[in-house]
């Protein structure tokens, strides 16, 4: 199942209209967001991911309460995906926890992916997101 916008629409669609003809910045962010979605739709084949986006972010859906946000993934400086997540990370609650990892270190962005997921409780019970922990 892949990452879908509005528990609907594959987000992948989405980015690929706005990536128009591949100059500028709104198609960079385009495209780092779709290698994003790419890494979390191999690892998560079978499992709905939900989640809500602008040009640069996503949020991430809470895998029980589709209404809740996890999570925001953002690509805004075009060399680092920035992850906040935690308790409260929307009221700037000051408890977030803020990570930036590097667009090219797959493997940290697949880490940091999964640290969000597993911060809520949620998913120790998922086969995917189980294999894929024991991948890193």
């Amino acid at each position: 199942m892949p990452l879908l916008r509005n528990l609907k629409t594959p987000f992948t669609e989405s980015y690929r209209t706005l990536t128009g003809d591949g100059t500028g910045k709104v198609s960079e962010v385009s495209k780092l967001m779709i290698g994003f979605i790419s890494l979390v739709n191999e690892i998560f084949q079978e499992t709905e991911i939900g989640g809500l986006t602008s040009h640069a972010s996503i949020l991430i859906l809470d895998q029980n309460d589709k209404k809740s946000v996890i999570g925001r993934i953002s690509a805004e400086d075009l060399t680092h995906y920035k992850f906040e997540y935690g308790e409260g990370f929307l009221k700037d609650s000051g408890q977030n926890h803020i990570v930036k990892v590097p667009v090219q270190n797959e493997k940290g962005v697949k880490e940091e992916f999964l640290s969000m997921l597993e911060s809520t409780g949620d998913w120790n019970n998922n086969k995917e997101f189980i294999k894929a922990k024991s991948s890193i």
